[in-house]
This record gives C-alpha cells, structure tokens and sequence, in this order.
C-alpha cells in the first residue's frame, strides 16, 4: 500500500535530470477571428527567425488513446529541428515541444508565441488556456509488467483490482475540478511492437473568460496544479529513476 504522507516531504519544485516526456503544450482559445487570416504574414515575419519552418492546412493529431478528433490547424511554423512548434487556426494559439527541459524554458518560448500573436492579431480576451503533459515511459519487457508498474506508479484504478486481475492493458481517465481550473489525468498501459508502454498524460485547463494579462498568472497555476498530480501518480521509486539514481 502507498504512503500517501511521503508526498508531503516531496519538493514540488524540483528539476529532474532525466524525464520521460514527448509533449508538452501550451494552448489558447478565443471566438473564432476570421481576419486571423490578413495578421498571417506578419506574425509570421515576427517569428520566423526562431520558427522557419511552415505547414498550412496541417492536421494535428498527437497519437495517443483518449484524444479529440484531429484539429485542423491552418498555420504551422517549426523550428528547424522540427522538435518545437506554433499552430494557429482561427480560434486557437498552440505551442508545442517535444524538448522539454524545465518550466522555466517552456514558459519563455511559449511566452514569445503568446506575446507576438496578440501584438499582431491585439486579441485581448481569450476563452480557454490549457496546458498538458505527456510521459511515455517504457516498461522492461519482462513477465511481470504489473508488479513492475505498482511498484513505480500509483494508477487510478484500483492498485487490489490491477494485482488480481493482472490486465494486459488498460486505459483510465480522471477529471477533478480545483479552484484554479480543471485538471484531466490519463493512465494508459498499451503495446507498441510488443513493447510495454506506460502513459501518464495530464491535461490541465482553465475554461474562464480571462485577458492577455492574466494568462501567465493562470498558467502558473495550472502547472502547479499538474505537478502536484504527476507527483501523486509516481512512487519514489519512480523518483529515483527521475534522478538517474
């Protein structure tokens, strides 16, 4: 059984030297703005410099059981490894990376995107911000998956039910509402080319009317928010793994 009191000697803020993450987004929705369309060219002048790359007409989607149908995206630019990306349609602001090192950095490049769109489009009032993080942690391919994931995990289900019926896989999602906004917590185990896979994806969102103004205040709190989940979801036995210990 889990000691959930050792959270409380965690240190929240803790940077890890190693981390299993392969997406981290920042998003931004507002009523749909047809003359997105004419504030294009000079957005797009504005970060070309860190984002060369485009796509138009690109659909996204990240791959992953529990999503949304595909978004259409009109707009996306690229760094030129390809590791970091901006899509704009006419009702949202994305930025996404595949690179992830601290909070810190993300906020920075997120911050630039932010910043240089709502000079462009002078869009003030916004309708959702959403931040999410995607861990994809391979698992040894060994017999007991099971008692390798309750040792390192604390999934949503049941930890009684997960060690009696031993499932091959499953898929969890957990949506809790806080005072800074809503957080959606996904546990999936799943197969890919027969190799275990363990995914602990955490959508954090604020569906509140704000300003250009309060967006970093709230993202603040929704990472906090996400932190304190992904803590919940790990043993410290997993925290050793994120130390390289």
């Amino acid at each position: 059984m889990w000691d959930w009191s050792k959270l409380s000697t965690r240190n929240y803020d803790e940077t890890f030297p190693i981390n299993f993450l392969t997406s981290v987004t920042f998003e931004v929705r507002f009523d749909p703005l047809l003359a997105i369309q004419q504030k294009v060219p000079t957005f797009q002048e504005k970060i070309r410099g860190k984002y060369p790359g485009l796509g138009k007409g690109v659909s996204f989607s990240i791959g992953l059981p529990f999503q949304e149908s595909p978004e259409s995206i009109q707009w996306e630019f690229s760094t030129k490894d390809k590791t970091s990306h901006i899509r704009l349609s006419m009702d949202r602001l994305i930025f996404v990376t595949k690179e992830y090192k601290n909070y810190s950095e993300f906020r920075e490049n997120y911050t630039f995107a932010f910043n240089e769109f709502t000079k462009t489009t002078k869009l003030q009032n916004f309708n959702r911000l959403g931040l999410r993080y995607i861990n994809e942690i391979p698992l040894p391919h060994e017999n007991n998956v099971i008692e390798y994931i309750l040792k390192r995990f604390n999934p949503i289900i049941s930890r009684s039910r997960i060690e009696e019926d031993a499932p091959i896989t499953f898929q969890t999602e957990y949506r809790v509402r806080h005072d800074e906004g809503l957080v959606t917590l996904r546990n999936n185990l799943s197969f890919e080319d027969g190799i275990p896979k363990y995914i602990i994806d955490i959508d954090g969102y604020s569906v509140e009317v704000m300003t250009s103004n309060q967006i970093e205040t709230i993202s603040e709190k929704l990472h906090n928010l996400i932190v304190t989940e992904f803590h919940k979801n790990i043993t410290d036995k997993f925290l050793e793994s994120l130390r390289g210990e």
